[in-house]
């Protein structure tokens, strides 16, 4: 059996250069084109891709245009700059989590 870490390709600087920045313009469609189209894996590819994946796609767009419509948000001074990621978790979260000030609009 082989497996392939998908947080070890989504790191990969080589594909992302610096891959710790946050840097939404490396999703944009020329950059998206540039790479191989298994660069970003994150429902998998290939004959066992997600069935989900488009729904949990709209799902999740929706969810976030509906709190983006009526929250700010705000990091509170409790949340460690830069982020630091707990090495024992199975999945990829945050040492100390992340906390946020939701504010109304």
């Amino acid at each position: 059996m082989i497996t392939i870490p998908v947080l070890g390709v989504h790191r990969d600087p080589s594909i992302y250069p610096d891959p710790d920045k946050f840097d939404p313009e490396r999703f944009n469609v020329d950059q998206v084109a540039k790479r191989h189209p298994y660069a970003y894996l994150a429902f998998g590819e290939g004959p066992r891709i997600c069935i989900g994946a488009r729904f949990g796609y709209v799902q999740t767009k929706v969810g976030i245009i509906n709190i983006l419509s009526k929250f700010k948000f705000k990091l509170h001074p409790q949340t460690p700059i830069p982020l630091s990621m707990d090495k024992s978790s199975f999945l990829l979260s945050v040492k100390d989590g992340i906390h946020l000030i939701f504010e109304p609009l």
